[in-house]
């Protein structure tokens, strides 16, 4: 449970619009072996990007989300902010 905590402090970062703090924490989902929000966590580093104003950053994170989790739940959200971009 502890990528789930990890995770959620991401999201609590992203809510108050600590952006780069949400980035950094999201990251931190990935070093757990187990972990089920790595697709949650991957799709939210991107919008984080985005709302920061790095476009580019925004379209690499999409473009790998959409690459490594094409089973994912949020696929058809990350195309459609991919194809925005």
């Amino acid at each position: 449970m502890a990528d789930n905590c990890q995770y959620w402090i991401g999201e609590c970062n992203y809510a108050i619009g600590d952006y780069f703090q949400a980035i950094l924490e999201f990251e931190k989902v990935f070093s757990y072996d187990a972990a089920d929000k790595k697709d949650d966590a991957q799709i939210m580093i991107g919008l984080a990007n985005l709302k920061a104003g790095l476009t580019d950053e925004a379209r690499q994170d999409l473009s790998w989300f959409l690459t490594f989790y094409p089973n994912s739940e949020y696929y058809s959200r990350a195309q459609s902010y991919y194809s925005s971009l």
